[in-house]
């Protein structure tokens, strides 16, 4: 995959490896720092609205058999340069940084879109890489 992306190939990585019980954003692998890391590849981040509705979700509630789900792409994002970081930090550092960009983008959504328990007070948590 890395030679792939390294030559300019693009790529589908679903990041958290499976769907959630709850919807809501789990711990991803850092397999996609790995990627980006050897690669420099940019990524578009997409939040699926609903899919813990899917009759397949191991979500215990809430299932439907057709469910609206959405998929809601983010922009191109160029990841942080990351100069002399042995490279076991930059892939912990830069899967952290797209589970940030993944969790603004599902808060910013659920915020235009709704959830009616969702207000101002959910803002976006962002933290630096220094």
């Amino acid at each position: 995959m890395a030679e792939y992306l390294g030559r300019g190939g693009r790529l589908v990585i679903f990041a958290e490896g499976r769907l959630s019980h709850t919807g809501a954003l789990m711990n991803l692998f850092e397999g996609v720092g790995f990627l980006i890391h050897k690669t420099g590849a940019r990524i578009i981040t997409c939040y699926l609205r609903g899919a813990h509705r899917l009759p397949f979700s191991p979500n215990p509630q809430q299932k439907k058999l057709l469910p609206q789900v959405a998929a809601h792409f983010g922009e191109a994002l160029t990841p942080p340069e990351l100069a002399k970081v042995e490279s076991a930090e930059a892939r912990k550092r830069l899967t952290e940084w797209v589970r940030e960009k993944m969790y603004a983008q599902q808060i910013e959504t659920e915020m235009r879109f709704g959830r009616s328990g969702m207000n101002k007070h959910h803002a976006i948590m962002r933290t630096s890489f220094a």
